[in-house]
C-alpha cells in the first residue's frame, strides 16, 4: 500500500503516515462495531436487523455468508499450497511426483471440493456432540 502511495505522489513518510491513520480508523471502526457486541451480547444478524429491519437484514447476511464462502476458499488456497511446500520441504520426492490420475478425472475435481465440506461436517459434529 505505501509503493501505490509513494507512485501517486506522496513522500515515503507521507506514505507510512497515511497508511498508520487509515489503520487506527480502520481499527477504531472495528472496535465501535463490536462494542455493541460485546457490551450487550448481540450477535450479527441481531444487529442487522435493527439497522435494516428484518426482511433487509436477510440481505447483509448473505452478504456476509458470500464472503465468508471467498474467505474460506482463499484460506484452502493458501493451506494447500503451504502443506505442498511443507511436504516437498520433507519429502523433496513429493515434488517431482508423476499425477497417476488421467488429467480430467472427477477424482481431482471431488476432493478438491468434498474434502473441505467432509471436515467441516467431522469439526461440527464433534462440536455438537460435546457441547
Amino acid at each position: 500500500m505505501g509503493s501505490t502511495a509513494i507512485t501517486t505522489g506522496l513522500s515515503a513518510g507521507q506514505a507510512i503516515a497515511a497508511n498508520i491513520i487509515g489503520a487506527l480508523v480502520s481499527g477504531l471502526v472495528s472496535w465501535g462495531c463490536g462494542e455493541f457486541g460485546i457490551k450487550y451480547g448481540l450477535g450479527f444478524p441481531m444487529m442487522s436487523r435493527s439497522a435494516f429491519g428484518m426482511y433487509g437484514s436477510y440481505f447483509v447476511i448473505v452478504l456476509k455468508c458470500f464472503s465468508n464462502f471467498v474467505y474460506s476458499g482463499i484460506q484452502t488456497y493458501w493451506g494447500g499450497i503451504a502443506m505442498s511446500v511443507m511436504l516437498s520441504a520433507i519429502f523433496p520426492s513429493f515434488h517431482r511426483m508423476k499425477n497417476s490420475f488421467p488429467e480430467r478425472s472427477v477424482y481431482l475435481h471431488l476432493s478438491f471440493s468434498s474434502c473441505p465440506t467432509i471436515l467441516d461436517i467431522i469439526t461440527w459434529r464433534s462440536l455438537m456432540l460435546n457441547s
